[in-house]
Protein backbone atom coordinates (compact mmCIF):
# COMPACT_ATOMS: atom_id res chain seq x y z
CA UNK A 1 0.00 0.00 0.00
CA UNK A 2 2.38 2.43 -1.21
CA UNK A 3 2.39 5.69 -3.26
CA UNK A 4 5.45 7.42 -3.86
CA UNK A 5 6.10 11.00 -4.22
CA UNK A 6 3.08 12.31 -4.00
CA UNK A 7 0.86 13.74 -1.70
CA UNK A 8 -3.07 14.46 -1.67
CA UNK A 9 -4.55 17.85 -1.31
CA UNK A 10 -6.98 18.04 1.22
CA UNK A 11 -11.12 18.26 -0.25
CA UNK A 12 -13.76 18.53 1.74
CA UNK A 13 -15.92 16.45 -0.55
CA UNK A 14 -15.63 13.89 -2.47
CA UNK A 15 -16.77 15.75 -5.56
CA UNK A 16 -14.30 17.58 -5.17
CA UNK A 17 -11.60 14.89 -5.15
CA UNK A 18 -13.05 13.42 -7.77
CA UNK A 19 -13.11 16.52 -10.29
CA UNK A 20 -9.20 17.18 -8.83
CA UNK A 21 -8.90 13.59 -10.02
CA UNK A 22 -10.43 13.24 -13.35
CA UNK A 23 -8.29 16.61 -14.13
CA UNK A 24 -5.13 14.41 -12.90
CA UNK A 25 -5.66 11.51 -15.18
CA UNK A 26 -7.39 13.15 -18.27
CA UNK A 27 -5.19 11.22 -20.91
CA UNK A 28 -3.25 8.83 -18.29
CA UNK A 29 -2.73 5.42 -19.34
CA UNK A 30 -1.60 2.37 -17.07
CA UNK A 31 1.74 1.64 -18.19
CA UNK A 32 4.58 -0.74 -17.32
CA UNK A 33 7.05 1.66 -19.50
CA UNK A 34 8.56 4.16 -16.63
CA UNK A 35 11.24 5.35 -15.89
CA UNK A 36 14.54 3.09 -14.54
CA UNK A 37 14.54 4.69 -11.52
CA UNK A 38 10.73 4.34 -10.28
CA UNK A 39 10.79 0.75 -12.09
CA UNK A 40 13.68 -0.08 -9.69
CA UNK A 41 11.85 1.56 -6.85
CA UNK A 42 8.76 -0.14 -7.05
CA UNK A 43 10.46 -3.39 -7.66
CA UNK A 44 12.17 -3.10 -4.45
CA UNK A 45 9.67 -2.28 -2.54
CA UNK A 46 7.35 -4.84 -4.06
CA UNK A 47 10.13 -7.20 -3.29
CA UNK A 48 10.00 -6.09 0.33
CA UNK A 49 6.39 -6.64 1.15
CA UNK A 50 6.65 -9.96 -0.52
CA UNK A 51 8.88 -11.07 1.78
CA UNK A 52 6.97 -9.52 4.76
CA UNK A 53 3.53 -10.33 3.68
CA UNK A 54 1.18 -10.69 6.33
CA UNK A 55 -0.73 -14.46 7.79
CA UNK A 56 -3.78 -13.15 5.53
CA UNK A 57 -1.56 -12.51 2.63
CA UNK A 58 0.18 -15.61 2.59
CA UNK A 59 -3.49 -17.52 3.04
CA UNK A 60 -4.73 -15.76 0.24
CA UNK A 61 -1.54 -16.47 -1.83
CA UNK A 62 -2.13 -19.90 -1.54
CA UNK A 63 -5.64 -20.03 -3.26
CA UNK A 64 -5.14 -17.41 -5.70
CA UNK A 65 -1.65 -18.44 -6.85
CA UNK A 66 -0.36 -20.59 -9.94
CA UNK A 67 -4.17 -20.26 -11.48
CA UNK A 68 -5.73 -21.97 -8.66
CA UNK A 69 -8.35 -19.59 -8.97
CA UNK A 70 -10.67 -19.67 -12.36
CA UNK A 71 -7.56 -20.39 -14.40
CA UNK A 72 -6.70 -16.70 -14.14
CA UNK A 73 -3.11 -15.47 -13.48
CA UNK A 74 -3.00 -13.34 -10.29
CA UNK A 75 -0.25 -11.37 -9.35
CA UNK A 76 1.41 -10.30 -5.60
CA UNK A 77 2.29 -6.82 -4.63
CA UNK A 78 2.24 -5.76 -8.18
CA UNK A 79 3.05 -2.50 -8.33
CA UNK A 80 0.18 -0.14 -10.79
CA UNK A 81 1.99 2.89 -12.67
CA UNK A 82 0.32 6.07 -13.14
CA UNK A 83 0.90 9.48 -14.06
CA UNK A 84 -0.64 12.43 -11.21
CA UNK A 85 -0.41 16.45 -11.78
CA UNK A 86 2.96 15.48 -14.49
CA UNK A 87 4.65 13.29 -12.36
CA UNK A 88 4.71 9.65 -12.59
CA UNK A 89 4.45 7.50 -9.37
CA UNK A 90 3.10 4.37 -8.44
CA UNK A 91 0.81 1.58 -6.10
CA UNK A 92 1.58 -1.30 -5.45
CA UNK A 93 -1.50 -3.51 -5.05
CA UNK A 94 -1.97 -6.73 -2.97
CA UNK A 95 -2.68 -8.60 -5.46
CA UNK A 96 -3.62 -7.86 -9.14
CA UNK A 97 -5.39 -9.54 -11.99
CA UNK A 98 -4.98 -8.09 -15.32
CA UNK A 99 -7.35 -10.55 -17.37
CA UNK A 100 -10.04 -8.91 -14.72
CA UNK A 101 -8.40 -5.55 -14.03
CA UNK A 102 -9.20 -6.38 -10.54
CA UNK A 103 -7.05 -5.21 -7.31
CA UNK A 104 -7.52 -7.06 -4.37
CA UNK A 105 -6.48 -5.25 -0.84
CA UNK A 106 -6.28 -6.58 2.52
CA UNK A 107 -6.70 -4.59 4.93
CA UNK A 108 -5.35 -4.96 8.60
CA UNK A 109 -5.77 -2.24 11.61
CA UNK A 110 -4.08 -0.12 10.54
CA UNK A 111 -6.45 0.77 7.78
CA UNK A 112 -9.05 1.20 10.02
CA UNK A 113 -7.53 4.95 10.35
CA UNK A 114 -6.88 5.13 6.70
CA UNK A 115 -10.11 4.76 5.26
CA UNK A 116 -9.93 8.27 3.78
CA UNK A 117 -6.79 7.76 1.94
CA UNK A 118 -7.84 4.25 1.31
CA UNK A 119 -10.89 5.70 -0.89
CA UNK A 120 -8.89 7.86 -2.36
CA UNK A 121 -6.62 5.45 -3.81
CA UNK A 122 -9.57 3.17 -5.08
CA UNK A 123 -11.23 6.40 -6.63
CA UNK A 124 -7.48 7.07 -8.64
CA UNK A 125 -7.64 2.56 -9.43
CA UNK A 126 -10.93 3.02 -10.38
CA UNK A 127 -10.54 5.58 -12.52
CA UNK A 128 -7.76 3.81 -14.90
CA UNK A 129 -10.30 1.41 -15.22
CA UNK A 130 -9.36 -1.30 -12.29
CA UNK A 131 -11.94 -2.33 -10.37
CA UNK A 132 -10.81 -2.74 -6.61
CA UNK A 133 -12.54 -5.54 -3.91
CA UNK A 134 -11.21 -4.84 -0.04
CA UNK A 135 -10.87 -7.56 2.15
CA UNK A 136 -10.07 -7.61 6.06
CA UNK A 137 -7.71 -9.73 7.85
CA UNK A 138 -10.28 -11.27 9.79
CA UNK A 139 -12.23 -12.56 7.10
CA UNK A 140 -9.48 -13.57 4.96
CA UNK A 141 -7.88 -15.91 8.00
CA UNK A 142 -11.67 -16.79 9.44
CA UNK A 143 -13.39 -17.22 6.44
CA UNK A 144 -11.51 -18.02 3.02
CA UNK A 145 -14.54 -20.07 1.22
CA UNK A 146 -16.41 -16.77 1.33
CA UNK A 147 -13.71 -14.51 -0.30
CA UNK A 148 -12.59 -17.08 -2.25
CA UNK A 149 -16.57 -17.48 -3.82
CA UNK A 150 -16.52 -13.47 -4.24
CA UNK A 151 -13.70 -13.77 -6.07
CA UNK A 152 -15.15 -16.57 -7.81
CA UNK A 153 -18.47 -14.49 -8.68
CA UNK A 154 -16.02 -11.59 -10.14
CA UNK A 155 -14.25 -14.22 -12.59
CA UNK A 156 -17.85 -15.62 -13.51
CA UNK A 157 -19.34 -11.91 -14.17
CA UNK A 158 -16.41 -11.10 -16.43
CA UNK A 159 -16.51 -14.39 -18.78
CA UNK A 160 -20.09 -14.13 -19.15
CA UNK A 161 -19.20 -10.44 -20.04
CA UNK A 162 -21.64 -8.65 -18.11
CA UNK A 163 -20.18 -5.84 -15.12
CA UNK A 164 -18.72 -6.39 -12.41
CA UNK A 165 -21.11 -6.19 -9.09
CA UNK A 166 -20.60 -3.20 -7.07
Amino acid sequence: DSCIGHRFPTFRSDVQFSTWMDKQLKGSTMSLNKSHGLRKVATARSRELRRRQTPAEARLWQVLRNRKCCDLKFLRQHPIYHDLEGRETFYIADFYCHELRLVIEIDGSVHDTRREADDKRDHLLELLGLRVIRFSNSVVLADIATVLNTITELCTNHEKGSATPR
